[in-house]
């Protein structure tokens, strides 16, 4: 495993090119506008549009195969952020998960949560 993906639990960053990163940010943009969700804004956040978009490159494969796990993962971290377009979608990409793969994606999910204990000095 790469450092990088130490630091994120496991994951990889799901965009290789700066070109997949903005049309992966534009796809959550659309996705996520009020009228497509059918409810009011949520508070914006930094933090869970860029965990959305991670998500939702992993889901459609941005520069790879769709990963469903890492997009689970992610749309699980946004959801613990309090995201309910994250909680939504988490449970519609469940849908087409076994039991085991959700059971991956969730722990994957909570070693990225955890906190980080720092080395003793």
């Amino acid at each position: 495993m790469s450092m990088e993906q130490q630091a994120y639990g496991g994951l990889t960053h799901p965009a290789e090119t700066y070109a997949e990163q903005v049309h992966a940010a534009d796809i959550y943009s659309a996705a996520t506008a009020p009228a497509a969700r059918g409810q009011a804004e949520e508070a914006p956040s930094a933090e869970i549009d860029a965990l959305m978009a991670r998500g939702i490159s992993a889901a459609v494969g941005l520069g790879r195969a769709p990963d469903r796990i890492e997009a689970h993962c992610w749309f699980n971290i946004a959801a613990a952020r309090g995201s309910r377009y994250a909680m939504r979608m988490r449970q519609e990409l469940a849908q087409e998960m076994t039991p085991d793969e959700i059971a991956h994606a969730q722990r994957r999910a909570r070693a990225y949560l955890a906190p980080k204990s720092s080395a003793a000095a």
